[in-house]
């Protein structure tokens, strides 16, 4: 007779659903106009979910509330390391399924260190076109 109120979402928030087939991507420490040209590029890849933030911190955050299917870390973040954030995505319960790392100083000891630490590849900031296309590809 009472009122029951029943929660049928098992927990869940809804932000933490993402529909069957959407691809979640995560910007971290880009500045606006490089956000929005990989947004550009991503939407055209089929990475319509994107969340952008300034600093690791706020990286590190985001990783434990939601699953990434795309990382990008720029290496000018300021602040803490951006070569930490990429190592601890590794050990996530469910590590992105590719993590990319983007520079204005691209160098052969960042592309050595991305590839030993398991990223896709190096970004050069300013972005090439035909470089995001073919790491976008693979991702």
């Amino acid at each position: 007779q009472g009122d029951l109120d029943i929660d049928i979402g098992l927990g869940m928030d809804a932000e933490e659903l993402v529909p069957p087939g959407v691809r979640v991507s995560l910007l971290v420490g880009l500045s606006r106009e490089e956000c929005m040209y990989l947004r550009a590029r991503l939407a055209i890849a089929g990475l319509t979910d994107v969340d952008e933030v300034d600093t690791v911190q706020e990286a590190n955050a985001l990783t434990v509330q939601r699953r990434y299917d795309l990382v990008v870390v720029g290496l000018d973040v300021q602040g803490d390391d951006p070569w930490a954030l990429v190592e601890s995505l590794k050990h996530l319960p469910e590590p992105p399924h590719a993590v990319l790392v983007a520079t204005h100083t691209p160098s052969w000891v960042s592309m050595e260190r991305a590839e030993q630490l398991g990223c896709l590849g190096t970004l050069d900031i300013p972005f090439n076109p035909q470089q995001v296309i073919s790491l976008l590809h693979k991702a």
